[in-house]
This record gives C-alpha cells, sequence and structure tokens, in this order.
C-alpha cells in the first residue's frame, strides 16, 4: 500500500512511492517515515539549466540517488558531482546516463564538461 502515484482524490493524499529495501531476500525497509509514510514525490525536483547542466533539490529528510539523462555531441566527458554509468551513440550524439547523490535538504547542480 502507498500513497497514489499520480494526483489524489482524497483531501490528505499527495503523490508518492516507496522505495523498498531488500537484504537477503528479506524486505528491511519500505517507510520514507514510520509509521507508514510513502516519498512525498513534491519534495523531490529537478530542471535542466542548460544541455549538460541540472539542478536537483531534495527536500526529502533523507539522501536520494537520482538518475539522469543527458543528450551531447559524443565526446569525452567529465562530471561534477555525479558518475557516467552508462552512454547510448546516437550518429554525432551520445545519451549520458548519470548517477548522482543528493543529500538530504540540499540543493545540487550535476554538470557535464
Amino acid at each position: 500500500t502507498t500513497t497514489t502515484a499520480t494526483s489524489g482524490l482524497e483531501k490528505d493524499a499527495y503523490w508518492g512511492y516507496r522505495l523498498i529495501d531488500v537484504k537477503d531476500g528479506e524486505i528491511t525497509s519500505y517507510n520514507y517515515r514510520e509509521p507508514r509514510y510513502s516519498l512525498p514525490l513534491y519534495h523531490l525536483n529537478y530542471s535542466y539549466k542548460d544541455s549538460n547542466t541540472a539542478v536537483v533539490e531534495n527536500n526529502l529528510d533523507i539522501n536520494v540517488t537520482v538518475h539522469l539523462k543527458f543528450l551531447l555531441p559524443s565526446g569525452d566527458y567529465t562530471v561534477k558531482n555525479g558518475e557516467i554509468y552508462m552512454v547510448r551513440e546516437k550518429n554525432d550524439l551520445s545519451e549520458f546516463y548519470v548517477s548522482s547523490l543528493i543529500p538530504k535538504n540540499s540543493s545540487v547542480e550535476v554538470k557535464l564538461f
């Protein structure tokens, strides 16, 4: 059970989801905050400043790893505040998939250069 993945119809509903932690085949956690709260989706936001820069705002009380995609001219890039984990070539362009750990209650700029 979780809150809605889309706009809720109930008065106290909010958009959200659950991250389920599993260790050795057993669920170890699925609540954002005990006793039953889902992650409130509206506390995690991102925007692209330009084609190689994204800003992620994490207003949650937990650290979150996010995954971002950048479409750039093919080449060698370095990431500020993240790590490239996959590259897909498309003609003379490349999709760069980047993971970044965003500390709780912070805003982080992730940039490829």
